[in-house]
């Protein structure tokens, strides 16, 4: 049982029908409500990019999933989304698949960079701009603040699909009402590890 893993070891899992993923969304939405409302007040759009990297910071400990595996049941822990549980008797099947493939990886590797850094290149473009008008620092400090909320949300996301790509196989395990998809090292030892109840 060399492969089991401990609440420590993080190994991404994508959970079918996981609704936490609405919790995040209304918080976006909540955000861009403040900042909306500070066009007219400005403590509003403060709180409203509070809320936007709040919900950055929400998303990547939301990815940062360990498992825990004993006899009879996997526990997948979730920072600030708490646990999910799945009983060892209600697998279905599961099932070692390929990630994408090759060629798809390195196509949506060359996205992501490029993507960055032209968010990069007109975020201190606008910034370099703005300082040669000798705008105040407050507001340089609101630009920097506002230019950077894309720029943190795709590294995140990124980030994340990444830590996805890397592996060339997957774990998928069905039950008879939820998927779950694993991103272990060694999928196929780690489904030894799932599928033993003993």
């Amino acid at each position: 049982m060399d492969m089991q893993p401990n609440p420590g070891q993080i190994v991404r899992v994508d959970i079918i029908r996981d609704y936490s993923w609405a919790k995040m969304i209304s918080l976006l939405m909540i955000a861009y409500f403040f900042l909306i409302l500070g066009i007219f007040i400005d403590i509003f759009e403060i709180l409203g990019y509070i809320t936007w990297y709040l919900v950055i910071m929400a998303l990547f400990l939301w990815d940062r999933t360990t498992v825990e595996v004993t006899n009879d049941m996997i526990k997948i822990h979730r920072s600030l989304f708490g646990s999910t549980i799945l009983n060892k008797q209600d697998i279905a099947e599961t099932l070692i698949k390929s990630n994408y493939n090759f060629a798809v990886r390195c196509i949506l590797y060359l996205i992501m960079v490029l993507t960055l850094g032209y968010l990069f290149y007109g975020t201190f473009s606008d910034i370099q701009e703005y300082q040669m008008q000798n705008a105040p620092l407050e507001g340089l400090i609101l630009l920097i603040v506002s230019k950077f909320m894309l720029i943190s949300m795709f590294s995140v996301l990124s980030f994340s699909l990444e830590r996805r790509l890397k592996h060339s196989t997957l774990l998928k395990v069905n039950t008879k009402d939820q998927s779950f998809v694993f991103y272990p090292d060694k999928p196929d030892e780690f489904e030894k590890v799932v599928t033993d109840c003993s």
